[in-house]
Formats: C-alpha cells, sequence, structure tokens
C-alpha cells in the first residue's frame, strides 16, 4: 500500500488529489493468436489516495491506501489495459527526444505496416477479442487471472467492416 509524506510550505496551497499509478507488462502468448506480431499487455492499478492533515504538524500532511477491498467499495482503485505493439512503440519513442518544432521521421503508414508480413491493428483485434472471450465475472468480483495456453487459439470469426 502506499504510503507518501509531504509538506505544503503554502497553506493557501490545496492539494486536491494524490494518484499513484502502477504499471506492470506482460508478453502476450500464445504467439499464433496475433499472428507473430509482438505485443504487450500493460496492465497499470490507478489508486486515488486519502489525505490527512498529521498532527501537530500544521503544514505536514499524509497521503495513503487502505486494503484492496476497501480502496474498491470506495471507488478508489481501478486499473486500465493496453495492448501495446512493441515495433510500434518502438517507433513512436522517438517521439520523447523531440525538441520544439522538429518534425518526425516516421509516418503513420511505417507504424501501422513496419514489415508486410505482419499487421499490428489485425494483431491487436483478434487479441482484444479473444481475451474477452475469456473474462469472466468482469468488474467489482473478479479476483482470477486468465492463463493463456500455447494450444489456445481464437474464434475463427467474420469481421465486417
Amino acid at each position: 500500500m502506499a504510503d507518501i509524506t509531504y509538506d505544503v510550505d503554502d497553506l493557501n496551497f490545496t492539494v486536491k488529489k494524490i494518484l499513484v499509478r502502477r504499471e506492470t507488462q506482460h508478453d502476450i502468448l500464445p504467439v499464433s493468436l496475433h499472428n507473430g506480431e509482438h505485443l504487450v499487455l500493460a496492465i497499470t492499478e490507478h489508486q486515488n489516495l486519502y489525505t490527512q492533515r498529521h498532527l501537530g504538524r500544521g503544514n505536514r500532511f499524509r497521503a495513503f491506501g487502505q486494503a484492496r477491498e476497501i480502496m474498491e467499495k470506495d471507488n478508489r482503485v481501478w486499473y486500465s489495459f493496453a495492448i501495446i505493439p512493441t515495433k510500434v512503440d518502438s517507433a513512436l519513442g522517438q517521439n520523447l527526444e523531440l525538441e520544439l518544432g522538429e518534425e518526425v521521421t516516421w509516418t503513420v503508414e511505417d507504424t501501422l505496416r513496419l514489415d508486410q508480413t505482419t499487421n499490428p491493428i489485425d494483431a491487436m483485434v483478434s487479441t482484444v477479442n479473444y481475451l474477452i472471450t475469456k473474462m469472466d465475472d468482469i468488474g467489482y468480483n473478479n479476483s482470477q487471472v486468465t492463463t493463456l495456453r500455447e494450444d489456445d487459439t481464437p474464434d475463427q470469426r467474420q469481421r465486417t467492416v
């Protein structure tokens, strides 16, 4: 559980929220699920911490988390998920080092089809469809982890555009 102590030098300054994020990244298996495109599942836990003033120290505050069940009951913890194609992510990584006014060297076409053998969009769509079909008890009561086996394959479904 997060526990942060901080000082506020100007008491006219108000801290309304302290948000903490924790992210883990996992390779998505089996490879046959996404046609060889290397994908990573990023799971991010977000916590909206409780805050309180320390007794006897007017400018010292504490932000803290509680047990997961309590945080969920108070709607102070939630999760977000992202499927990241690593080739596209590495191409977009150059954005981090751009100077003001500088343009990137990659194009949208470059990121959508980095090589002719795989397509990141199709790989992500098939992976999302598969993950959704494997979810059970989505939401508050979900405490299980879905494990993908190498022999699992997605349902062959028609996509309409």
